[in-house]
């Protein structure tokens, strides 16, 4: 079958050349006439056989199936029949003979070849053929098609480009990719920048100068691609720089991300006191921190603020408290920025600046939602501060101030207490929720029921339990699984049973992974 697919291929690959030479309407004549020969050789029921009957019905088919086609020659546009040509060669050739039937030829071969690739890709119906949904439904499923497809080329394609820059460098990565007509994105640009810096750290003197060159020349090309360089991209390289104390590199790549973002001016200040800081320039700090003037524009006070922000990620107490006393903390920009505040009042232990803020920050309508989250910051940055008295410190400091628990910072301490195996403070955290009339969600519960399975403190079941009914929570079915699975490693297959039922009565269904608990505890007791 090889060969004679080979001797027709040839020839329709003939027809094809001569057919474009002589004109532009002989070429998709052409293509509609090798169209045919492929699709009814791959829907013929009979196979081809070296017999000399064979061949010639073969040559008989192949003859009237090309005069019938020179006499209505199908309207293909060139360049899509010979991509579907071609892919279709590929079919026949792996086995693969998904082509339409004679009465949807037309519109079938109108489509481009990659949603033809796409249709076919899962080779055969999900759903019978009798049993189809409506067309909407089909619309979206093939929506949903080519944007998983999409995505999960973007992710390959961002993996191949990092093995390619792992091997042959990020310069000749896009060149080559470039050849290959794929546009390169900021995405890809990224990618690419971020591999660079990686590879500057783990490397020394002159190949660490090479992979940061190789990031500088990336950033040029954004620039000259019209890509505008945020600090998702910026940002990473100058903290190389950095830690790297490079003088002149970050001057450079300085100058570089200013002329193309003119925003970026007060953010840049930031990373310029971090990079004194950090080389340990206190003239060069000092001439920054006095040319700072807080009151006179919104720019200035910008300024201000990006130093304090270095301030505080480097501990510098002196600078610090001198911005403190002249900045309004409720007017900082992002709330990212006064948690690093809060956290850095914790590690210098400025409690009455601390008090001082919260009670502040409690006036303004988005401080008042993130107050609990700043006590939060400032409490679990404390040094040499136990997980017992991180708890109180947490609550006492709520009812002092005067500031509501909030669900998500009362979720975020019970995580510190369970992976601190202090599962009775976590408990205690929950109680205190539930006092405090939040609306606590059951799966506020589920930390607890597995740091006790995990810590073997599996007495705390009953416990747990009688809070949640106390409180008058309705478990779900991930709760049930994991509390029964608490009695079976008890031994406690009365209590285990009990839980089914009390699911019962809430109209929760038990599910199998609850009677798999449960038969995992009878194996484990039958093979002592």
């Amino acid at each position: 079958m090889r060969k004679k697919l080979s001797k027709i291929l040839c020839s329709a690959a003939s027809r094809k050349t001569s057919g474009r030479s002589g004109g532009g309407g002989g070429g998709a004549a052409g293509d509609g006439e090798a169209l045919s020969i492929l699709k009814r050789i791959s829907l013929d029921p009979q196979p081809l056989h070296s017999s000399p009957s064979s061949s010639s019905s073969v040559r008989s088919r192949l003859k009237s199936s090309a005069k019938r086609r020179s006499a209505s020659p199908p309207q293909i546009h060139a360049v899509d029949s010979a991509q579907e040509l071609s892919g279709m060669i590929c079919n026949i050739l792996q086995g693969d003979h998904v082509f339409p039937s004679d009465s949807d030829t037309t519109s079938s071969y109108s489509e481009p070849f990659d949603a033809i690739s796409l249709k076919n890709f899962l080779g055969t119906s999900l759903i019978p053929e009798d049993h189809k949904s409506p067309q909407k439904k089909i619309v979206s499923r093939v929506r949903k098609q080519l944007y998983v497809f999409k995505n999960t080329q973007s992710r390959r394609y961002n993996e191949l480009m990092k093995e390619c820059a792992d091997k042959i460098g990020a310069e000749a990565t896009m060149e080559m990719f470039g050849r290959f007509g794929r546009e390169t994105g900021i995405m890809e640009y990224k990618t690419l920048t971020k591999l660079c810096i990686a590879k500057a750290r783990q490397c020394t003197g002159d190949h660490s100068l090479c992979f940061i060159h190789n990031a500088y020349q990336l950033l040029s090309s954004m620039r000259e691609r019209g890509f505008r360089i945020d600090e998702e991209s910026y940002g990473p390289i100058l903290m190389l720089l950095i830690d790297m104390r490079m003088t002149q590199e970050f001057q450079t790549f300085s100058a570089l991300i200013k002329d193309e973002n003119a925003g970026s001016f007060s953010r840049m200040a930031y990373y310029e006191m971090l990079f004194w800081i950090r080389v340990g320039d206190e003239d060069k700090i000092r001439e920054l921190s006095n040319s700072v003037g807080v009151d006179a524009t919104e720019n200035c006070y910008n300024l201000a603020e990006s130093y304090l922000l270095a301030f505080c990620d480097s501990d510098r107490k002196e600078e610090l408290l001198e911005l403190l006393e002249v900045l309004d903390v409720s007017k900082i920009s992002s709330l990212k920025y006064a948690a690093s505040i809060f956290k850095s009042l914790g590690r210098l232990q400025l409690e009455n600046f601390f008090k001082k803020f919260i009670l502040t920050v409690k006036t303004t309508e988005p401080g008042a939602a993130r107050a609990s989250s700043f006590i939060y910051d400032y409490v679990t940055s404390i040094p040499n501060l136990a997980v017992d008295e991180i708890k109180s410190t947490f609550i006492n400091l709520h009812n002092q101030l005067g500031v509501l628990l909030s669900i998500e910072t009362c979720d975020m301490l019970i995580k510190l207490c369970c992976s601190s195996s202090k599962v009775h403070h976590a408990m205690d955290v929950v109680d205190q929720m539930c006092q405090s009339g939040l609306d606590v969600p059951v799966k506020s519960f589920h930390p607890l029921l597995h740091a006790c399975e995990r810590h073997c403190e599996f007495d705390l079941v009953g416990p747990i339990y009688s809070m949640i009914r106390q409180y008058k929570l309705i478990p779900n079915s991930d709760t049930f699984k994991s509390m029964i699975s608490l009695y079976v490693r008890m031994k406690d297959f009365e209590g285990a049973y009990k839980l089914l039922t009390d699911a019962a009565e809430i109209n929760e269904v038990p599910t199998a992974s609850m009677y798999n608990a449960i038969m995992a505890g009878y194996f484990r007791e039958a093979k002592k």
